[in-house]
This record gives structure tokens, C-alpha cells and sequence, in this order.
């Protein structure tokens, strides 16, 4: 059993060129112990569902055992390139059971709205220092 959400998407807005969580909560109904391997994703044209590009692999390498819990944390990137509008976004998590059977899972499958990021990395007291130096200039 799985489930997974974007706690950083305000309204299903994701910022393009900024760091963005997808929250994963795993739980092992089953009898066997497995192994998350890696999780990775891609983003979807709406229209055709053309792939536009993938997200980066984190791998986890971490057990799973029977009636155990697990949350992960997956952290990706839209690229600068992509133009603000509505995408979807597809992730996938992969697993491993001990007779190295692999198995993957669409853990995230859904319609986001890709915007330009707010915080360009510029701290707000260094603007209010700058804009007071120039003022004073």
C-alpha cells in the first residue's frame, strides 16, 4: 500500500527551478521483506502525454519489513526550460523482494500547474541592505 503528495505545492502550484518534496508513505501488507531500491519520475504534456523530461533517480536502498511503515522523501526539480502551465506529473517507486524479484509502482500520477518559483535565492535583509545602499548612494 502507498501514497504520495507534494506538501510544498501550494494549491497544486509546483515552482519551476526549485527544490519541490514528494512525500511517499509506504506500508508492507505482505508477508515478505522487501527493498526500496529507487524512486524517479517524469513530466506529461497534458494533451498528448508526450514525456518532456525526467526527474533525477533518488535511490533509498532501505528495507521494508512485514506490517512495517515507511515514509520517504523524494526531491526533484522542474527544469527552467519549461514554460508555466499545467502538467502532469508521473512518479514511480521500485522495490526488490529477498528472491530479488523487482516490481515498480505509479506512487504519483497527477495534474500540477508548474509556475515560476517565488524565492530566486536572494535573501529578503540583503535586498532591504542593497535597496538602503543604493538609496544612501
Amino acid at each position: 500500500e502507498s501514497a504520495a503528495l507534494l506538501p510544498d505545492a501550494i494549491d497544486d502550484k509546483v515552482e519551476i527551478g526549485a527544490n519541490n518534496t514528494l512525500l511517499i508513505a509506504l506500508s508492507n501488507l505482505g508477508g515478505k521483506m522487501y527493498n526500496v531500491t529507487h524512486v524517479d519520475g517524469h513530466l506529461e504534456e497534458l494533451g498528448s502525454g508526450k514525456q518532456l523530461g525526467k526527474f533525477r533517480r533518488q535511490s533509498f536502498g532501505e528495507p521494508l519489513g512485514p506490517r512495517e511503515q515507511r515514509s520517504f522523501r523524494y526531491l526533484f526539480v522542474p527544469p527552467l526550460s519549461i514554460k508555466p502551465d499545467a502538467y502532469r506529473l508521473v512518479f514511480s517507486i521500485y522495490y526488490q523482494n529477498r528472491d530479488a524479484a523487482k516490481f515498480v509502482d505509479a506512487i504519483f500520477n497527477e495534474t500540477a500547474s508548474l509556475v515560476p518559483a517565488t524565492d530566486l535565492g536572494i535573501d529578503a535583509d540583503m535586498m532591504l541592505l542593497a535597496g538602503g545602499a543604493a538609496a544612501g548612494a
